[in-house]
């Protein structure tokens, strides 16, 4: 009963295992060049939990929350953190250049200890840098910066100078992302 069983179904599957192989999407065209062109804008983001501190030992407190890194000194100071953001550079032989950059931060005392500056590296070269007045709110609020004409980085770094007037001030790194067109 066995091998009649295993017999019938060795030959049930070759039957349809033959049929399988035949299919309307052999003969149906492909779908033209153009329709597989990108056109729109593609987002990378990163959660804050990926900010790095150039010199760990300043801080006193780097406790990562799964959205971000809650930061406080030792003494005052002035301190640089960094992300690496995931950068497609080209999709189907597609150039994808960077249009808009933006990070976030909250923080406890923004008058205070805040972002002060901000570096934009691609690769290791250092391709945009502005000084920062951060707003006067302890609600997230994010930094954004937009190329125009967009620019093709072969990555993009993302460097924040925070300054911290003392070792109580709280400031929140939270997410950053980029934006990309062909």
């Amino acid at each position: 009963m066995r091998r009649k069983f295993a017999v019938a179904l060795t030959a049930f599957a070759l039957v349809f295992g033959a049929a399988a192989g035949i299919s309307s999407a052999d003969t149906d065209p492909v779908a033209p060049a153009e329709a597989m062109d990108i056109v729109g804008q593609s987002h990378m983001a990163v959660q804050g939990t990926a900010w790095v501190a150039e010199r760990p030992a300043k801080f006193r407190k780097w406790r990562a929350w799964a959205w971000g890194v809650e930061t406080k000194v030792r003494k005052a100071t002035q301190e640089w953190v960094h992300m690496a953001i995931p950068t497609p550079t080209y999709i189907d032989n597609t150039q994808l250049k960077v249009f808009h950059i933006e990070f976030c931060a909250k923080a406890s005392k923004p008058l205070k200890s805040a972002p002060k500056a901000v570096h934009i590296w691609a690769n290791q070269k250092k391709v945009y840098t502005e000084t920062i007045t951060w707003p006067d709110t302890t609600a997230e609020h994010c930094h954004k910066i937009d190329f125009s004409p967009p620019k093709w980085m072969e990555s993009v770094g993302i460097s924040v100078l925070v300054g911290y007037a003392n070792r109580s001030n709280k400031v929140t790194l939270t997410k950053a992302w980029i934006a990309l067109a062909p």
